[in-house]
């Protein structure tokens, strides 16, 4: 059983962790008054060192540790410590000299000790201070120039104006340290032969002329993930709406087709983007073969016309339109051994187009009457597509001869 002793030391010791936690939540830059004028019963005296002098809150686990050690010009075993004290905060000490930060600014630590001489003690204060830096990833735009030039544009920012300069790892063996003197700056790198890696830039935060803390490489990456979501064929097939989703809002990408049996892209003039991160992408593409599928893809480029990346491949269906005249078509029989009947209770069908499963036209041609004769053709299932009279495609039919 807890004795009531045991009980009370838990009770302390909580309030301690928690009051060593609460310290940490904020900071006060300039030098607090006791450092400059001790209060009544203290003196100033003593000395101890604080490491590191400058840290950096790593921007992996985002924090950092503290040590205080050597205490010197003080009665052995005397010392005591309060971290990251502010005016007006209570003077309460504790052997305490391992702390954690997990927020940058200025921390003032004061260690308290007695001295003493012929046998009279007084107490004594010294004060230190620490900076603590919280590193960032830079703020970059990277754009290329065809394969073998880049340029990287270090934005005019808060978190870049933070930082004291950057290193530009082009390679593993061509560096380049440098301190800007205003920003925003663009700086363009030509490699002899297309890098087999990207280049990595990383900011640096110097201290009285030297480099304290670095922040977290920022890695080069030109390509974006763009996607076409969805395709939709207009004017029976002669016509293609492409949406697009993800990709960088206000940036433009090429849009490029082929025939599906086709093997080289051919580039439209219409160019697709989206407007906000909130939205997608729409635009159409005209001039095809209704009786054609056809496959689309996005092509983003840098600066010199170079395509950098694709997007995926989505191709229109064997039927592409959905647009069809109000009335219903009926034919029978279906399957049939030689002829069907087409009865149209709205436009009368007067041209009819039979395909094979893959989409390729097998024939083409005008009827006079509601009936349709395939006793020539091949004993398969057909796609039939019907027209008015305008040659507007009212229905699609899968259809099977046997």
């Amino acid at each position: 059983m807890m004795t009531k002793t045991a009980f009370k030391n838990c009770i302390y010791i909580g309030l301690l962790l928690f009051s060593l936690v609460i310290k940490t939540n904020g900071q006060q830059i300039t030098q607090p008054e006791i450092c400059k004028n001790p209060p009544k019963g203290y003196e100033l005296g003593g000395d101890f060192t604080v490491s590191p002098m400058i840290a950096c809150l790593d921007y992996n686990t985002n924090i950092s540790a503290l040590s205080i050690y050597s205490p010197a010009g003080i009665d052995k075993g005397s010392e005591g410590y309060l971290f990251n004290y502010k005016d007006k905060d209570s003077l309460v000490f504790t052997k305490e000299t391992r702390y954690s930060a997990n927020k940058e600014g200025i921390y003032w630590i004061i260690q308290r000790g007695t001295i003493t001489i012929e046998g009279i003690s007084k107490i004594v204060l010294s004060c230190k201070s620490l900076e603590v830096i919280k590193t960032e990833v830079p703020e970059l735009e990277f754009s290329t120039c065809g394969p073998k030039t880049i340029n990287i544009l270090i934005k005019d920012s808060p978190v870049n104006r933070k930082q004291s300069g950057y290193t530009i790892a082009w390679n593993d063996k061509d560096i380049l340290t440098f301190k800007p003197t205003g920003l925003p700056l663009t700086i363009s790198h030509i490699y002899e032969v297309t890098p087999s890696s990207p280049p990595k830039i990383q900011g640096f935060y110097e201290r009285q002329g030297i480099k304290a803390c670095f922040g977290q490489p920022s890695v080069f990456i030109v390509k974006d993930f763009t996607r076409i979501q969805k395709l939709e064929s207009l004017n029976y097939g002669k016509e293609v709406k492409i949406q697009m989703q993800d990709g960088k809002p206000n940036k433009e990408y090429y849009i490029e087709y082929k025939a599906k049996t086709a093997t080289e892209w051919v580039e439209s003039a219409i160019k697709i983007k989206r407007n906000t991160a909130d939205t997608t992408g729409t635009a159409t593409v005209s001039g095809l073969e209704s009786t054609s599928q056809y496959c689309f893809r996005l092509v983003e480029k840098d600066t010199c016309n170079y395509a950098i990346s694709y997007s995926n491949e989505m191709c229109t269906p064997v039927v592409l339109s959905t647009e069809y005249t109000k009335g219903s078509i009926n034919v029978f029989p279906n399957p049939t051994e030689d002829k069907i009947l087409i009865n149209s209770s709205g436009a009368p069908v007067r041209f009819v187009e039979l395909l094979d499963t893959r989409g390729r036209l097998i024939y083409k041609g005008e009827i006079s009457s509601d009936t349709f004769n395939l006793s020539e053709f091949e004993k398969v299932k057909y796609i039939l597509r019907l027209y008015d009279a305008n040659k507007k495609l009212l229905d699609t039919r899968t259809l099977m001869k046997w």
